[in-house]
């Protein structure tokens, strides 16, 4: 029979609510997602907090990058408001009440990216945090940049981690990232127990997925949104596909099982 893949809410349930908000996150557990995937960023106080750019002005009504302004600025924000006058008010959330917010849905699992290049002290804060409210079992950490896989292998050894992958891109240029020949050794290097490729990856090398499950990894594919790819992910064997569609990915999930009872 084949494995119906965990459905994972890309920043939140971002196509009804602004991404990475408080609001995001209950819309997905309401969705039906079994996991939800949001960013991580520390700002200049030191504190971790929820924004998958680096830079405010995206979604907020400010603007800046997280690293040159204090939480006390950040909270200033609004960052729901550029989404629709219904969110106005929404503020920047911080890992601490993530956290909270995993602890009130027990059921819930977390994939929590590490945007840009961490440093051990940084990694060991966020995993403080984690481990306030036992999440260590709910927890998988993913990032693109390898220096930070290689932090968060040494911090956070007993975590489940996974290595995210996209093609090269000259207009979005991310630091320590793998190419596609090294990905399976880069892993084994790494201490993974998962690959999260983009799905336009998955597209191009679909043998992707039996050589990582035969090195012992699990696949979680980013980001489809489409019934074609849910397809193809599906009929593949992927563990998990991230969508900015939760609710649209569970309802094709639900009309393929009608159609085999």
């Amino acid at each position: 029979m084949t494995r119906v893949p965990k459905i994972i809410a890309h920043r939140g349930y971002k196509q009804v609510t602004p991404e990475n908000t408080m609001a995001a996150f209950e819309s997905a557990v309401k969705a039906g997602a079994d996991m939800i995937e949001t960013d991580i960023h520390v700002c200049k106080s030191g504190e971790i907090v929820i924004m998958h750019d680096d830079n405010v002005s995206a979604t907020s009504n400010g603007h800046g990058k997280i690293s040159e302004m204090t939480l006390a600025e950040l909270m200033q924000l609004d960052v729901g408001g550029w989404f629709g006058s219904a969110y106005t008010g929404q503020r920047i959330a911080t890992l601490p009440e993530l956290v909270s917010f995993f602890e009130k849905h027990p059921d819930l699992k977390l994939l929590l990216e590490f945007k840009g290049e961490w440093s051990e002290s940084d990694c060991r804060k966020a995993i403080a945090a984690l481990d306030a409210g036992n999440l260590r079992e709910r927890t998988v950490l993913e990032s693109f940049d390898t220096a930070t896989m290689a932090a968060l292998q040494k911090v956070a050894p007993s975590y489940d981690r996974g290595l995210l992958v996209e093609y090269p891109d000259p207009n979005y240029p991310v630091a320590n990232v793998p190419t596609l020949p090294t990905l399976l050794s880069t892993c084994a290097d790494l201490g993974v127990m998962c690959l999260n490729p983009s799905v336009r990856i998955m597209r191009d090398h679909p043998e992707l997925l039996k050589q990582a499950h035969a090195a012992g990894l699990q696949v979680m594919v980013w980001t489809a949104d489409e019934p074609a790819d849910f397809e193809l992910l599906t009929g593949l064997g992927v563990e998990a596909i991230c969508t900015n569609r939760p609710a649209f990915l569970a309802g094709w999930h639900a009309g393929k099982e009608s159609e085999v009872q």
